[in-house]
């Protein structure tokens, strides 16, 4: 897939031409199948479609970053603080994609105002309200397939021996929202396309510069990571974890401790 499709421009290009096709083929037929869904499966979709919001991915994301950075400064042996540094490269790369890619749909959406699915009786699939600013016409494309395909496509640029359950998982969350009935299914393949795009383009621009990714001929950036020292970053990770834990742990007792030792002098005369 990544072969086939490694061009930014070129995947919004196709992205749009599909959004096009499927708006006049299948998003009246999909809302309508979408009113019969059981409220027992109704719900259980409005409970995977929350990470769309990519709040998780994020804040993972951001954890690592500081983890990383930390230990690319203070590891104690060079290989370590070598494969620190591309950890952090890494899980900064996924943080900034899928943070542009939902900054860049609100923008791209707001803009259109395309209205919701739940406006489609009174006002048809196609009713637009260019810079309404208003949820209600801020159909196309999804922000949440958006940031789901962002950060689906980077986390298999990344982890590219996991990258067909990853994509899978992305596509299958962003897919709720038509489900629910929030979004048309022209609006989803629009945001997964458009976040798809924001990941190969920024591992791209990354990979010109040898920064986390190089270039790899006929195929889309390869994260440049040092592996032989990479298999020991959980190990070391814990230890942080549990040294910084044992710090703490001595902070707080401290003060205590310095109280009871202060007070086991000789009493008055």
């Amino acid at each position: 897939m990544f072969r086939t499709v490694s061009q930014p421009l070129v995947l919004l290009a196709a992205t749009v031409l599909l959004s096009v096709a499927a708006g006049l083929v299948l998003d009246g037929s999909v809302v309508e199948a979408a009113r019969s869904i059981p409220p027992v499966w109704r719900s259980r979709l409005y409970g995977l479609t929350r990470f769309g919001e990519g709040v998780e991915i994020l804040v993972i994301a951001a954890v690592l970053f500081a983890l990383a950075a930390y230990r690319s400064a203070h590891a104690p042996e060079r290989r370590l603080r070598v494969a620190w540094s591309a950890a952090a490269g890494a899980a900064g790369y996924v943080f900034v994609a899928t943070a542009l890619a939902g900054l860049l749909a609100s923008l791209v959406k707001n803009s259109v105002g395309r209205a919701r699915p739940s406006l489609s009786e009174a006002e048809g699939i196609l009713s637009l309200h260019p810079f309404a600013f208003d949820s209600a016409y801020a159909s196309w494309p999804s922000g949440h397939a958006a940031t789901c395909g962002a950060a689906a496509v980077a986390l298999a640029l990344v982890f590219p021996r996991w990258r067909f359950p990853i994509l899978g998982i992305g596509i299958g969350i962003a897919a709720t929202r038509a489900g629910i009935r929030a979004h048309y299914v022209s609006d989803v393949i629009a945001g997964l396309g458009l976040g798809a795009a924001v990941s190969l383009g920024l591992a791209g621009a990354l990979a010109r510069r040898a920064w986390v990714f190089r270039a790899a001929a006929g195929a889309p950036p390869a994260l440049r990571r040092p592996r032989r020292a990479a298999r020991h970053l959980p190990r070391d990770a814990v230890a942080t974890l549990v040294g910084a834990s044992r710090q703490l742990v001595r902070r707080l007792r401290g003060p205590g401790r310095a109280t009871r030792t202060g007070s086991t002098g000789p009493g008055p005369a």
